[in-house]
């Protein structure tokens, strides 16, 4: 699998504070059968701002270590920017990565407001010839309680990937059932980790597989888990696609 959302590289965010406590993050993404992994962190926030030369230094060192260490995980670019001012200039100028050296431009909205910009900077973003990956929008409290935004967004084209802890319950069952609903809606079309440390919000990507594969069927999971990760580091353009669950019978079973 390609794990599409990590915040695997040590004391630049939120994520691992040492490069030890990613080292023990990536082994257990191997076990979880990951094999490439985006190592996004987050830009053009208030909290956590993270410039592109330090990134690229700590990318550099950290894939170093993998190499020593011999695990053989293959990491990749990408910076995780909150939509806000600034956010279309700096993909332009280069200040911000997108995802894996391709047109992808991964942006994140705030949690607690939709920014009344946010459709203007999707179109142009595509207008100036890149592609939209929406970080986990199921955290997004105003995608909740409007439902004319996330058709807003779909109609845009933007590709959204989800948080495995949204989707497996660990963030509330409001987030849950909204990961689930932007996957009906077509505005979600992919699952990343999310993962922040091996022990705060761990890779569990093997268990959304199994879970999504109870809800949609074995056609769906492969698009979502295999297809679509492909399709996105090809720079290929998604077509956002609608599903409906099997059954509530099969639903309560990934329950268990």
């Amino acid at each position: 699998m390609i794990d599409l959302h990590a915040h695997v590289l040590p004391a630049l965010d939120d994520g691992p504070r040492t490069a030890d406590e990613s080292l023990v993050f990536l082994r257990r993404a191997e076990q979880d059968g990951i094999h490439a992994l985006a190592a996004v962190v987050h830009a053009n926030d208030a909290r956590f701002n993270v410039e592109k030369d330090p990134y690229c230094q700590t990318f550099d060192d950290l894939e170093r270590i993998l190499r020593e260490r011999g695990l053989g995980i293959r990491l990749l670019t990408a910076m995780e920017v909150r939509v806000g001012p600034g956010l279309v200039e700096g993909f332009l100028e280069g200040r911000f990565l997108p995802l894996a050296n391709t047109r992808y431009a991964c942006i994140e909205l705030p949690t607690n407001d939709f920014p009344i910009d946010t459709c203007d900077n999707i179109q142009r973003l595509k207008t100036a010839g890149f592609r939209v990956a929406l970080m986990h929008p199921e955290t997004n409290r105003s995608l909740r309680r409007h439902p004319d935004l996330v058709e807003r967004i779909v109609a845009l084209g933007a590709v959204g990937i989800a948080s495995a802890g949204s989707v497996l319950g660990q963030m509330g069952p409001e987030v849950e059932r909204l990961s689930m609903d932007l996957m009906e809606a077509g505005l979600v079309q992919t699952v990343g980790s999310g993962t922040h440390s091996a022990d705060r919000r761990p890779v569990r990507l093997s268990a959304v597989r199994e879970l999504l594969y109870r809800r949609f069927g074995d056609e769906e999971v492969h698009w979502m888990m295999e297809e679509v990760p492909r399709m996105l580091l090809s720079d290929q353009p998604i077509v956002l696609r609608a599903r409906q669950p099997l059954g509530w019978q099969r639903w309560v079973a990934a329950r268990r």
